[in-house]
This record gives C-alpha cells, structure tokens and sequence, in this order.
C-alpha cells in the first residue's frame, strides 16, 4: 500500500473472495471483499492539485440557466436568480460529516449577512449533487435537519444530466466512494449577471 498500488490490493481482495466463497470459509470472503472495495475506493480518492485547478478553472465562467427542482416540488430556473448575487452551496442529502457542518457555518454566515445587507440583496442555493438520491423530498428534510429559514435561501436538485452540467460550470469536483462521496468542501458566489 505504501506504493499506492491499490489495483493490486483490488485484484489480491477479489482473489480472496472468490476462493474463501469456493472452500466455504465465509470470513475468508468477507475480508477479500472489504478489501476489494477499500482498494477501489481508495483509488477513486481526489487529486487536491486537480480538484483545485477544476474550481480555480471555473472563475470567470457563466453558470448555465438550468432548471432545478426546488425541495418543495416546484422548478427553479437559475436566470430567475440572476438579478442578485448568488451563494451557491452543494451538498450531497446523506451525507453525516462535512455537508452538515459546511452548511451550519454557511447558516451563520447568511444571518450575518441578512443582518448587515438585508436578505433582499443576495440569494442562496444549495444544490444536492447526488442526483440518484438527493430528491425534492430528502433535500426538504435535509433543510429542516440543517435548520435552512433563510428567507432567501433555497434548496433544490436535478436531474443527473443538469448536475453534472452545473457541477462543470461550478468547477466542483467529486469522487464516489463507499459510502459516499469524496467532495471538496466549495461555496460559489455568483454575480448579477451569472458569472462565477
């Protein structure tokens, strides 16, 4: 492992699985088959360096007007959006470790903000990036978990074709690993005219 050789790990794993399931030792099996997921994860992990030129690529670039679905059911067009600044924050509904923490101090942020500018001047979108699974219903729950009030804030998902498209325009990278996903942790702020 210290080589990062983790194809070698995957194949070592499923050569354990299959031979433990063929003699009948059924840890055998269980340990060759964490195994060969731990190495498959392990290998989809980020490149920081490449996660970091993909979001530092996206200054600059006009975010797409795409049409979400807000968690109340409703479509949302991000042109809609486009008379004021927007904070754009992208979580994925299931998630138990960053997202919730990310959005907590994201919630303390925008109170300040409303605070100080008024919540007329700014919106604030978080975006569900796990298009399988964060529907309308699980990103309201997600929202009512966080405690998302902002009057000015929304949250929404979309189809897997519309993710990835303002995933591209956003710079946000990503990777699916048990369990989850390895993300960067990203907030983007969006001008008037839809430009990141």
């Amino acid at each position: 492992l210290d080589g990062s050789d983790f194809a070698m790990v995957e194949n070592l794993g499923h050569g354990m699985k299959g031979a433990g399931g063929s003699w009948g030792f059924q840890g055998i099996t269980d340990i060759g088959a964490a195994l060969e997921r731990a190495a498959e994860s392990a290998d989809k992990r980020l490149d920081p360096k490449q996660a970091l030129a993909r979001s530092e690529g996206a200054i600059g670039r006009v975010l797409g007007a795409y049409t979400l679905t807000r968690s109340d059911g409703l479509p949302i067009s991000l042109v809609t959006l486009r008379d004021k600044p927007l904070v754009v924050s992208l979580v994925y509904s299931a998630c138990s470790s960053v997202c919730p923490v990310t959005t907590q101090r994201l919630i303390d942020a925008v109170n300040e903000a409303n605070r100080t500018f008024g919540a007329d001047r700014f919106e604030v979108l978080t975006i569900g990036f796990d298009a399988r699974n964060d529907t309308p219903g699980r990103m309201a729950q997600f929202a009512t978990m966080q405690g998302i009030a902002a009057s000015n804030w929304r949250v929404a998902s979309a189809d897997p074709a519309t993710i990835n498209a303002v995933l591209r325009d956003l710079g946000f990278s990503y990777a699916t690993v048990a369990g989850g996903f390895d993300h960067v942790t990203q907030t983007t702020i969006v001008d008037r005219g839809g430009r990141v």
